[in-house]
């Protein structure tokens, strides 16, 4: 065991580089038996990804996945399987602790507040009215759909203005055709919420390509029987930098399909140039949609997933342009 344990930095190395090939199961099997070595207590987790991964294989297989989206299942898995290797020397570590004080003896506290305490270094304990805001928030982001089918996340702002991304809308002319659709929701009783429809307008249509900072910039034709006003607008904070570490949620249409939202494992893993990439989840459609802070402001606009080199190591992340930089583009354009 002391020969495992001294050689635990070169085998966490070899799950790691077994992740960046993308053999899943191998690294599956490969953390097995050290699991089973070192008593690690991590079966659980390797157990679910490993289910994870056959399901979408073969999803894939039968053709229930195209190739875009079986890539990006598996690059969930991978970057999950990442973080379970990340967090083995801590497990270790614990278990150690664990089994030195196996022979003490211990009393419950007197003092009633002493039973419980904040896991982790953060507090991530949030009030109700936080999932109040976020219902509240939700109202304003809408399903993009194009002339031809494609379909895209957008939001509207306070100020009436609707951002979603470039390669979603790209040029005035695509703007004809084009809808966007509130409220399609799925609610708590299972049906599909009533759909408002809002045509766009390209007047003052401003954008910036895929390579720059992926962003259109259109309003709506409004209907005088059903105004887009009622649902409201998000409050953007372009100079609401996040932090590496900070939590980010998504509020979007993935795949076209329902609202839904992004709550767990939204990390801020860097923030470069125009870019903040974090781990919050998305999938295609999701393109356009905002990217909030913890107060609910929105900081950056979501167009992409990627690999990316986190402190020397390469991370799948997903990939936000902070409204710094839009806003200061749209500034210089006197917009």
């Amino acid at each position: 065991m002391e020969e495992t344990q001294g050689a635990l930095p070169v085998l966490l190395q070899t799950a790691e580089k077994m992740i960046q090939r993308n053999e899943i199961q191998g690294v599956i099997e490969f953390l097995e038996r050290l699991d089973e070595q070192q008593k690690i207590g991590i079966s659980q987790d390797l157990i679910m990804q490993s289910g994870n991964f056959y399901q979408v294989y073969d999803f894939y297989k039968q053709g229930m996945l195209d190739e875009e989206k079986y890539f990006r299942q598996t690059a969930r898995i991978r970057l999950a399987l990442t973080d379970i290797v990340k967090d083995i020397p801590r497990k270790l570590e614990l278990n150690a602790r664990i089994k030195g004080l196996g022979a003490y003896q211990f009393d419950i506290p007197s003092n009633p507040a002493e039973l419980e305490k904040i896991i982790g270094s953060k507090d991530n304990l949030l009030t109700i009215s936080w999932l109040e805001k976020a219902l509240t928030a939700s109202k304003a982001v809408c399903r993009i759909v194009m002339a031809n089918g494609a379909k895209g996340t957008g939001f509207l702002t306070k100020d009436g203005y609707l951002f979603t991304n470039n390669h979603v809308i790209g040029t005035p002319e695509a703007v004809k055709g084009a809808r966007a659709e509130f409220n399609y929701e799925v609610g708590p009783d299972g049906n599909v919420r009533p759909l408002s429809t809002y045509e766009l307008d390209a007047t003052g249509f401003i954008t910036s390509p895929v390579p720059e900072l992926d962003f259109a910039r259109v309003r709506l034709v409004d209907n005088p029987n059903n105004s887009y006003k009622q649902w409201g607008g998000l409050d953007i904070a372009p100079n609401s930098l996040p932090a590496v570490g900070d939590p980010v949620t998504i509020i979007q249409h993935p795949g076209g399909m329902d609202k839904r939202i992004a709550l767990r494992a939204n990390e801020v893993l860097q923030v470069t140039n125009q870019y903040v990439h974090y781990t919050t989840d998305t999938e295609g459609g999701s393109s356009g949609s905002p990217v909030f802070n913890n107060f609910w402001q929105v900081i950056a606009l979501h167009h992409a997933g990627k690999a990316v080199n986190v402190n020397g190591q390469q991370r799948d992340a997903n990939e936000g342009i902070l409204f710094r930089d839009i806003f200061d583009f749209i500034s210089k354009k006197g917009g």
